[in-house]
């Protein structure tokens, strides 16, 4: 990589070191060879782009007591210890990065500017440094856009219909339907971009279809914002909690489509206001997904905190009003409503309570109400049938609890967390398995087995008892959601990760293909896995212990950004991305 990096043409500066007393203060030449040892370029799989490379070289660190600086012509090396980022830090044989946010000096701008932690080589490289959202959180949806509930033994629903998000079991699931493997850019025959729905406002929540018909929400904004992606929004520190929300009204509306032609059946407007919170620059004032069946259609806007319910054709049969939801630095929201035998779930998690709700869907009351620890969550429930008694499990602040559906009270929980949660859980009939991450944690990763009650914890990072057979640190998942395939566990964001559901033992750990990040849940068709990325390309990978990607394809939808989760209308694949919804029909 030495020949790679050009000269540099910095100036010289006297090494930063300060002086401890009692100790005589060491040559400058012994110094300066110490902050030289110290300068890293942090690309241990070459996944740096080559200006990326370039910049990493040519700024200098200063972190603890050393100054990190080039020599003159000589590209930096990898470190070799921790030296330079405190007394108290360990030697490692790998490169690494400083426990705490650096002060980088920028020759171009002359000043020091503040930048964020760069992964560790251990360390998951799903985890978004500064922003784990919405499910978009879509979660989040996924910002951040996130996974919704059903259950898990449940049969996979039929091909031609995706009634909520993460589909009928809302585990990502379907059944074999006919999807191509890869398309072109071209509007036409099957295998190719059938039609393009252009969608006034934005919003991260997935398409749902049913019947012959797609749902979806959107946020109208006064001047068109439209979400940024990860460089311009999540790594941007200046999208961090400071934003002021619109002063103009915004429209909360549905969406009802044909899955045809993708043309407009109708659109209501349910509400019409000024937002009290901000949202995050990625997030959108629309991220929570609607859930829908041939009589009509359920949607949830955080934001306002309006519960609403839709006939077929957009008449209102019920609303219900929650308030505005205050979410942690601004994120905004993406929880997703779930519904199920009749019972509407709907998920408070915020700054001020921690409250699950359930509704009757038919008429919009109280059926029962599950109080938690206040504290943000962008994951949408999941139901389990854990011994023949359907669970609502629920990832917040802190800890995940799981409450029998016919009456909310507390089955299971397991504490001891220190993160929330960006992402929802993954089931199957032996077991819930999650992996989540955010900002600082401890970023665990572990199975919960069929038969938990009571208090599960495991009492320590990485620790084990008969509810739960494995416990990984450093190994959680950011925004998409996990799916369960068999006997394995797959995590996603700019790599994949599978593991043994049984023993958490890693079978692979894979960079994806197309150089960015995945926000948007996987899906799960038959024998392949489908993930879209942001920038819209969609990567095929065959299921099984051995990664294999199948195919790849790029909508070439330059300037649109893809943090929805994909969903099935029949034999054709929905993509949504901050501006319109594509469908690629197959056979």
């Amino acid at each position: 990589m030495a020949g790679s990096v050009p000269p540099h043409d910095l100036p010289r500066r006297r090494a930063c070191h300060r002086q401890r007393p009692g100790l005589q203060r060491r040559p400058l030449r012994h110094r300066r060879r110490r902050a030289r040892r110290g300068m890293a370029v942090h690309d241990p799989g070459g996944e740096l782009p080559e200006r990326g490379r370039h910049l990493c070289a040519r700024v200098r660190t200063r972190c603890g007591r050393g100054l990190a600086r080039p020599r003159r012509g000589v590209a930096p090396r990898a470190v070799k210890s921790r030296r330079g980022c405190g007394p108290a830090a360990k030697h490692s044989p790998e490169p690494i990065c400083p426990p705490r946010p650096c002060k980088v000096y920028t020759p171009w701008r002359g000043r020091f500017a503040v930048m964020p932690r760069l992964p560790r080589r251990e360390e998951s490289a799903m985890r978004s440094p500064r922003f784990t959202l919405i499910a978009p959180l879509a979660a989040v949806a996924c910002l951040v856009f996130s996974s919704q509930v059903t259950s898990a033994r449940a049969q996979a629903p039929s091909a031609g219909d995706w009634p909520q998000f993460r589909g009928g079991t809302a585990l990502g699931l379907a059944a074999d339907a006919a999807l191509p493997l890869s398309w072109d850019k071209s509007p036409g025959s099957k295998g190719t971009v059938a039609w393009r729905s252009a969608i006034p406002g934005a919003g991260w929540s997935q398409p749902v279809s049913v019947d012959g018909r797609i749902y979806l929400t959107t946020a109208v904004i006064p001047g068109g914002r439209k979400p940024k992606g990860m460089s311009g929004g999540v790594m941007d520190l200046s999208t961090m909690g400071w934003g002021k929300p619109p002063k103009d009204p915004v429209q909360w509306r549905i969406l009802c489509l044909d899955a045809t032609d993708g043309s407009l059946i109708w659109s209501k407007t349910v509400v019409e206001q000024a937002p009290k919170y901000a949202t995050h620059a990625s997030n959108t004032y629309a991220t929570e997904t609607p859930c829908a069946t041939a009589d009509g259609v359920w949607a949830f806007f955080g934001a306002t905190g309006t519960v609403v319910a839709l006939d077929r054709d957009g008449n209102e049969r019920w609303k219900r009003e929650y308030g505005p939801q205050p979410i942690t630095n601004a994120f905004g929201t993406g929880a997703s409503p779930v519904l199920q035998d009749g019972k509407l779930l709907v998920q408070l998690y915020n700054d001020d309570v921690g409250d699950l709700h359930c509704l009757d869907a038919a008429t919009g009351t109280d059926l029962w109400t599950a109080t938690r620890t206040k504290g943000a969550s962008w994951a949408t429930p999941i139901l389990w049938d854990n011994g023949g008694t359907a669970e609502v499990v629920t990832g917040g602040q802190g800890s995940i609890v799981a409450y029998a559906l016919a009456d909310g009270s507390e089955r299971w929980r397991y504490g001891g967390l220190d993160t929330s949660f960006a992402c929802s859980l993954g089931a199957d009939a032996e077991g819930v398995y999650f992996g989540t991450s955010s900002p600082g944690s401890k970023a665990p990763a572990a199975a919960i087995l069929a038969g938990a009650s009571g208090d599960v914890s495991p009492g320590k990072d990485g620790g084990t008892n008969a509810s739960v057979p494995w416990n990984r640190t450093k190994s959680g998942a950011g925004m998409p959601s996990p799916v369960v395939v068999g006997d394995l566990l797959y995590f996603f964001g700019n790599t994949a990760v599978c593991y043994d559901k049984r023993t958490g033992e890693e079978k692979y750990r894979k960079r994806l293909p197309g150089g960015t990040q995945a926000v948007g849940c996987p899906i799960v068709v038959g024998e392949r896995i489908y993930i879209v990325n942001e920038l819209g390309k969609t990567i095929v990978l065959k299921t099984g212990p051995d990664y294999e990607v199948l195919a790849e394809s790029d909508l070439g939808a330059d300037g649109e950004v893809f943090w929805s989760t994909p969903a099935i209308s029949g034999n054709s694949l929905l993509i949504r991305s901050s501006d319109a919804v594509y469908c690629i029909r197959g056979e």
